[in-house]
């Protein structure tokens, strides 16, 4: 006859809790630039319902078993973690879909409009001033401009 006071492992929440972390953690394949890279976010998010699903099966088994109350408040603590997790995922998937798209930004390879800057020190820099020669030295054959898209 089984011992009542064994109870068995609730599977569920831990794979709810690994679903959320890999939900969140696949997003840092946007770094690899995989083939498929606009499927990321869509694996982030199939992910994350995925997890909100086993989150699920894992509060009902928690519930409907008899356990120590010892062992229901840490699996309610493992629950509690994956369900913000999860939703975090999810929130992130849709507000990063509100961003717009950056149509005058220019693109890699076009020739950069002339341009006029305050430098670090406030002096106002050009692009022609960049390329033209300084003291003895010949001039630069390219000029690395790095954009940084803002949203704010």
């Amino acid at each position: 006859m089984p011992d009542a006071t064994k109870f068995r492992r609730n599977s569920s929440l831990w794979l709810s809790l690994i679903f959320a972390v890999a939900a969140v953690l696949c997003n840092l394949l946007f770094f690899l630039r995989p083939p498929a890279q606009s499927a990321i976010p869509w694996l982030s998010l199939a992910l994350a319902v995925a997890a909100l699903l086993f989150l699920a099966l894992g509060i009902k088994s928690l519930f409907t078993q008899p356990r120590p109350i010892g062992a229901k408040i840490f699996a309610s603590s493992i629950a509690l973690i994956a369900l913000l997790i999860s939703a975090g995922a999810i929130f992130f998937f849709y507000s990063f879909r509100a961003i717009p798209a950056s149509a005058e930004a220019p693109q890699l390879g076009q020739i950069a409009p002339d341009f006029n800057l305050p430098n670090t020190n406030g002096a106002a820099v050009s692009l022609d001033t960049l390329f033209s020669p300084t003291l003895g030295t010949a001039a630069p054959k390219a000029v690395l401009l790095i954009f940084y898209r803002g949203y704010w």
